[in-house]
């Protein structure tokens, strides 16, 4: 035994002196070198079914009965996070910049392979390159325009804005404005008009700005203003004035008295060291209080915030990360296949009703609990759209739980076979929001059907139901393998309830080349 220990021993230690690490001077080179070593390996090595012929070999035939996958693959790691006040996102050890109107939110993360994308309800807030190591900050400087506008200064000396590479016209107006805090504040209004309007708009109002001599923020805004106007609105009818009566006209108002605060100095040793405070807050499982000390403590004394701001920035950041946390813990109990945002489905080529998707989409199919029943052929959006509501409800408070209905119907015969039934009925009771997935696809026995029929029985007027389904109403009884139990079962689904039809048109065919 010991003898086969010091021969393992010494052949790791062959391996790590002499076999020679591999370097690469990008990710596309490491990629490349790969793919020729995955094919040189399927050259040489036999098929593990076709013993006589290499796996080269016979993917070169499977190949052209392969269907080529249009795009890149869209294949992400989501995580719920925190972002900071600052306007930072942290993963993997690196922390990325946000738009400023996510600060101190939940907000989702897709990890990609080449790149960071984070979403703020479902809309996209920030995209970055990803980059590998740690403790690297990725800027971008558009996300905090927003914060220039109140604080023109860090212009000058902010993280985000050192080595910034403007478009060429506001570079070329940023030098003409020369330097100062004056010129700063002018530079600060066309940054944010560019970020309202667009970079190009303001780059052509730059142009001629610069063409027609003086180059102010005011000229600048005025060509902007000039391109973009359109017919006035008409007016509005407007009610006659208010005319109090003269007892309430010689009313006067209370003088309103300030409240103060006043905090008393101490000297000498602090009361509580700063390892003693991040004890405490560990302790006290204050994670996002203590994950956002150092900034907000950093912040509040380099710009002389008082107590009460600086303790309002701290529980703020603890109530952001309590919600990104819930929003983790509920998401993954829903069980969702995989994450749908109402943005990425495209209306303009589906018969749906896209308001009525967009307010249930909002939340209001849960108070009071309604169903929603998605009718269409195969590929038609019917999932992705009952997903997006489910992730959105879920992510606004709500408690919810998917299902492909043959996987269902399979858990509660298992638990009537074993003694336990009811118990799963009992705990989608307490739930907002359940979404049973592809009925009618595929068969199952009547004994299925007849505990699936219990299920909705007991969700009904409790609980939200979401079912997506190819069949008409008119073929459910094939499905269930009794008339009249699913008439029943129609009447109690469909009582309080929205039909959403999605068509016949498959999405997946039609995009695939």
């Amino acid at each position: 035994m010991a003898g086969g220990q010091v021969e393992n021993q010494v052949g790791n230690v062959r391996e790590w002196l002499f076999t020679p690490r591999l370097r690469f001077a990008s990710f596309d080179e490491l990629n490349a070198w790969l793919a020729d070593r995955c094919l040189k390996i399927a050259a040489e090595r036999r098929h593990p079914e076709v013993a006589e012929r290499t796996i080269a070999e016979v993917f070169a035939e499977e190949k052209a009965a392969l269907i080529p996958y249009r795009g890149p693959f869209d294949g992400f790691h989501e995580v719920q996070v925190r972002a900071s006040k600052t306007c930072l996102v942290r993963f993997d050890r690196n922390r990325y910049s946000v738009a400023a109107r996510a600060a101190n939110r939940p907000v989702a993360l897709r990890a990609y392979a080449d790149r960071i994308e984070v979403r703020l309800d479902g809309e996209v807030v920030a995209e970055h390159r990803r980059v590998f190591g740690r403790d690297r900050t990725i800027y971008d400087p558009w996300h905090y325009v927003p914060a220039l506008v109140r604080k023109p200064g860090a212009l000058r000396n902010g993280a985000p804005f050192r080595d910034w590479v403007l478009p060429p016209m506001l570079a070329r107006v940023r030098r003409r404005l020369g330097c100062g805090d004056a010129a700063d504040r002018q530079f600060v209004e066309i940054l944010a008009a560019a970020a309202d309007v667009g970079v190009e708009a303001v780059e052509a109002a730059c142009a001629e700005a610069l063409a027609g001599g003086p180059c102010t923020s005011a000229v600048v805004l005025n060509y902007l203003t000039r391109g973009r106007q359109t017919a006035p609105p008409e007016p509005l009818p407007t009610a006659p004035p208010l005319r109090l009566p003269p007892a309430a006209a010689g009313c006067r108002r209370l003088p309103t008295v300030p409240v103060t605060m006043r905090f008393v100095p101490t000297t000498g040793r602090p009361i509580v060291e700063r390892h003693e405070v991040l004890d405490l807050m560990s302790r006290l499982h204050l994670s996002g209080m203590r994950a956002a000390f150092d900034e907000v403590m950093r912040e509040g004394l380099r710009r002389e915030h008082g107590v009460q701001r600086i303790l309002g920035d701290l529980l703020k950041a603890e109530v952001a990360e309590k919600q990104a946390r819930s929003i983790r813990y509920r998401l993954a109990a829903a069980k969702l296949p995989l994450s749908k945002e109402l943005v990425d489905f495209d209306f303009s080529a589906s018969p749906v009703n896209a308001d009525l998707v967009r307010d249930l989409h909002g939340g209001n199919l849960l108070a009071p609990p309604r169903n929603v029943v998605l009718v269409g052929g195969t590929g038609s959006g019917k999932s992705h759209l009952a997903i997006a509501i489910a992730v959105n409800c879920i992510r606004n408070g709500a408690r919810g739980r998917f299902f492909d209905v043959v996987d269902l119907v399979n858990r509660l015969e298992a638990e009537a076979r074993e003694g336990r039934a009811g118990k799963l009925t009992e705990q989608l009771c307490r739930v907002d929001l359940v979404v049973l997935d592809e009925l009618g696809y595929l068969p199952f026995p009547q004994s299925g059907g007849q505990l699936l029929f219990h299920l909705i029985n007991r969700l009904y007027e409790r609980t939200a139901i979401v079912v997506t389904t190819n069949l008409a109403f008119a073929d459910w009884p094939s499905v269930f393998g009794d008339a009249k139990m699913t008439t029943a079962l129609l009447d109690r689904l469909t009582h309080h309830c929205d039909i959403l039809e999605t068509g016949n048109e498959s999405w997946r065919l039609k995009t695939r080349s």
